[in-house]
């Protein structure tokens, strides 16, 4: 099919004709061929050959990239080009301000003009707040939201119409005359002043250090294009919204309320998306589009971060209204009703193919990528066995903005995020560094990827081994073996065992890469059982050359699950590997750090409890606390108690220890604590006592003694012949 009949084809679909475009100002799309994914399956029947064209509409958010089949002239899909971020649509906004005829632009030089902020807490207890205006070339006596030779331009819809571009509204001036540089009392206009004074700010914030990457580039990243390109800036829409792309933002107003959208947070948003038009070019739907609105949501927050003190991790809060917590996503907002994701395919994750619902789940799965951020900023895991290091904020917009700018493409997706962001923690801070680890170990607890490796060292699984196919009898040997990933060949495993007719069990514990799916693989030779939480995933004990066998458990990331794998060698070739795959990790020997063996018995062994007193030192008669961490099982005191916290009451000076025991597995002695009893038997720590001993039998002892300060109190008395102890009694009174 020739390109034009192509671009027909797409603009019907549109409701669109070429006069439309050029009333509006727009040229005739150009059409690119290319092979276009239409499934997220990568299988022949998911690709064709297609024209794409960039329509921009009639209306604001008519706007869409038509994919039309070369062959048979279908419209196979569309992908939005604006990201439709925030709200709903509304009546028009009433009150505009007086607008001049538009005039030719001319280089005007630059005014510090002053204005009066919507929001308080951005003015910073100052009255006014300063921005750049310029001289109207209109009219000598005063100055338009134009800065830097016009290079920003501010301006305001006018009318009913939703017409997008902002060529076809004039400019926004000051009338109070002598070249007022004051706008406090240009009402009318107060949502474009706030607008042109937070796109300055955030031009400013983006070619600030945080975004230098390099020693040529000191000054972070220029503009939206990274060469000093401004959007072009747009208030007044009739719509509950606000949008970024096509060198453009946009802002509207709350309909009931009157609230203005153009808010530090939802400004920087916006302005993040014009930049990613220029970088990544994330396409606005499914999990891609999930990426964008999280980046833009990062951008946001940071921008926003940088213009008060008392930043918050909320979107859009300055308005009245909340829109989404990066923080917490599953916090219900009026743009994701019952919350948002956090974990991919966990609890409010949307299917990303369902073009139906939110463009793919855009804005519901966000929150991963949101909440992502704040673990990696705070040190708040959303998992509590998974650690995730506080890298700082600002290290963590740097890994960020990196990722998208260098690693990203239009259709990434979370896997493609992970590794992006894993490649610029590298490349910004080095190999296994600190901002690696918690980046790679916040993604594990998303669900995307496994723990990072760093460091990967001691581990691996208590192995059995057996003279016989059948597991019978006791083991020839027992060894740690690092890992599962054995190919004999014709030989086996010698010390004792032959090369044919043998078998071998494996027990211990494995620790969960990532949240979600894990599927465990063999590919042996002969036979193989798996069992993974006790649950039996894999069951092919037969004989047979290498062969694959598969299966799949839902597991907690850094959470450690019994497994046990059990293998046989009848004759032939011996092979036996244990694999795993999850998202964001192809099939890999498991590695030998997340691998714990057992110890004899099929235990594995508790580390000891720590311990303490306190106080250490008491009276006699009095108590102390003992007191142990680190068990979450069962906690023996050497003074035949049980429980994390006793009360200790030693008549003498008195040392303890403590063992943990969990699933009948108990670990060694901990350390030592030590209770000093002051005043022990009544003030008197040695002394003569009365008694006899029967010389027959030096183990009979008989006598008295007595406490005077505690009546009815057993005593204990050491007995001593020639100086030297023979025993230890207790008295009686």
């Amino acid at each position: 099919m020739p390109e034009p009949k192509a671009l027909d084809l797409a603009l019907v679909n549109m409701k669109v004709t070429l006069d439309d475009l050029k009333r509006l100002g727009r040229k005739k799309p150009d059409g690119m061929l290319l092979l276009a994914q239409i499934g997220s399956e990568v299988v022949k029947s998911n690709f064709r050959l297609c024209y794409t064209f960039d329509i921009y509409g009639n209306e604001m958010l008519n706007a869409f990239k038509v994919y039309v089949d070369a062959a048979t002239g279908e419209v196979v899909k569309k992908i939005p080009l604006i990201h439709n971020c925030f709200g709903r649509h509304s009546s028009p906004v009433s009150g505009q301000p007086t607008i001049t005829t538009k005039a030719k632009a001319v280089v005007q030089p630059v005014m510090a003009s002053t204005f009066v902020s919507n929001i308080g807490r951005y003015s910073n207890g100052q009255g006014s707040l300063p921005f750049e205006t310029e001289q109207d070339p209109a009219n000598a006596n005063r100055n338009r939201l134009s800065a830097f030779n016009n290079a920003l331009n501010t301006r305001i819809i006018t009318n009913n119409d939703l017409d997008p571009l902002w060529a076809n509204y004039p400019d926004v001036t000051n009338d109070n005359g002598n070249n007022d540089q004051d706008w406090a009392n240009n009402g009318g206009s107060r949502d474009a002043q706030m607008a042109h004074y937070l796109t300055q700010r955030m031009y400013q914030y983006m070619n600030s250090s945080v975004f230098a990457f390099s020693y040529n580039n000191p000054n972070g990243y220029s503009g939206i294009n990274g060469q000093g390109l401004y959007p072009r800036v747009l208030t007044g829409w009739p719509f509950e919204n606000a949008f970024g792309g096509g060198d453009q933002i946009v802002f509207g107003r709350f309909a009931i309320s009157g609230s203005s959208l153009v808010v530090a947070d939802i400004l920087g948003h916006e302005y993040a998306h014009t930049v990613d038009d220029y970088n990544a070019g994330l396409q606005y739907v499914g999990e891609s589009g999930a990426l964008d609105e999280g980046i833009a949501d990062i951008l946001g927050t940071a921008f926003e971060r940088s213009v008060v003190s008392n930043f918050n991790w909320q979107l859009g809060e300055d308005t009245g209204e909340m829109f989404r917590s990066m923080e917490n996503p599953a916090i219900s907002t009026r743009i994701t009703p019952n919350g948002a994701a956090e974990i991919v395919g966990g609890p409010r994750w949307r299917d990303p193919n369902n073009l139906n619902f939110d463009i793919g789940g855009v804005h519901f799965n966000s929150g991963i990528l949101n909440r992502w951020f704040h673990s990696l900023s705070t040190g708040q895991s959303i998992n509590s066995n998974v650690p995730v290091s506080n890298i700082g904020f600002d290290k963590a917009v740097r890994i960020v903005f990196y990722a998208s700018r260098f690693y990203l493409s239009s259709s990434s997706n979370f896997i493609d995020m992970r590794n992006a962001t894993l490649y610029a923690a590298r490349s910004l801070y080095g190999n296994c560094g600190a901002e690696e680890i918690a980046v790679t170990n916040a993604w594990a607890a998303a669900g995307v990827g496994g723990l990072s490796q760093c460091g990967c060292a001691y581990g691996g699984l208590l192995g059995s081994y057996y003279n016989n196919r059948f597991l019978s009898g006791s083991p020839t040997f027992t060894r740690v073996d690092a890992l599962i990933g054995f190919s004999w060949g014709g030989g086996g495993p010698s010390n004792g065992v032959g090369n044919d007719n043998f078998s071998i069990r494996w027990e211990g514990q494995v620790e969960a890469p990532s949240t979600g799916n894990i599927t465990f693989l063999t590919n042996n030779d002969d036979g193989t059982r798996v069992w993974v939480n006790n649950q039996l995933l894999i069951d092919n004990w037969q004989d047979q050359g290498p062969s694959w066998r598969e299966g799949t458990i839902a597991l907690t990331a850094g959470q450690k699950y019994a497994i046990r794998v059990e293998y046989y060698e009848n004759g032939g070739g011996a092979e036996a590997q244990l694999y795993w795959r999850f998202r964001g990790q192809e099939i890999q020997n498991i590695p030998t750090c997340r691998l714990y063996p057992t110890i004899s018995g099929g235990c594995t062994t508790p580390a000891a409890p720590n311990i303490s007193a306190n106080p250490t030192t008491i009276n006699s008669g009095s108590n102390s606390t003992l007191s142990a961490t680190g068990c979450s099982g069962t906690v023996n005191w050497s003074n035949g108690q049980s429980g994390s916290s006793i009360s200790a009451t030693p008549t003498i000076t008195t040392s303890y220890t403590a063992t943990c025991t969990i699933n009948g597995c108990t670990s060694s002695n901990s350390n030592t604590a030590t209770i000093t009893v002051n005043n022990a038997g009544g003030g008197c720590t040695s002394g003569n006592f009365g008694g006899f001993l029967d010389i027959a039998n030096c183990n009979v002892f008989a006598g008295w003694a007595l406490d005077h300060s505690n009546y009815g109190r057993t005593v204990d008395v050491n007995i001593f012949v020639d100086g030297i102890n023979v025993g230890t009694v207790q008295a009686n009174q």
